[in-house]
């Protein structure tokens, strides 16, 4: 009989507070006295400047991303690269080209 009272009482409880809560927090809608949601807090941070690299400098990155795998792939092989891994850099070098629109290298 405990249990009974209890679980009514708290279902109860979480009926009749459901409608304040929602009324603390600015409404049914969510959106508070000025117009803005209660989840939203505007933040007090000075803007961040945003750099956006231009269209040489991302091809100059995946250049020097291929030469550094190149490198790396040289050391691997004892210091000759070999003709699979040479393969596959031109390969990826290519793709890099059509990507940025550039003739592919021939050589």
């Amino acid at each position: 009989m405990r249990i009974r009272s209890l679980v009514f009482a708290a279902g109860a409880a979480l009926v009749f507070a459901t409608p304040t809560l929602a009324q603390s927090f600015g409404g049914l809608d969510g959106l508070g006295i000025q117009g803005q949601s209660w989840m939203y807090r505007p933040s007090t941070a000075p803007p961040i400047a945003v750099h956006r690299l231009t269209l040489q400098q991302r091809y100059d990155i995946r250049v020097m991303a291929l030469k550094a795998k190149l490198q790396a792939l040289t050391a691997q092989d004892g210091g000759q690269l070999s003709l699979a891994h040479q393969t596959t850099l031109q390969q990826e070098l290519d793709g890099v080209n059509h990507w940025f629109k550039l003739k592919p290298s021939h050589g």
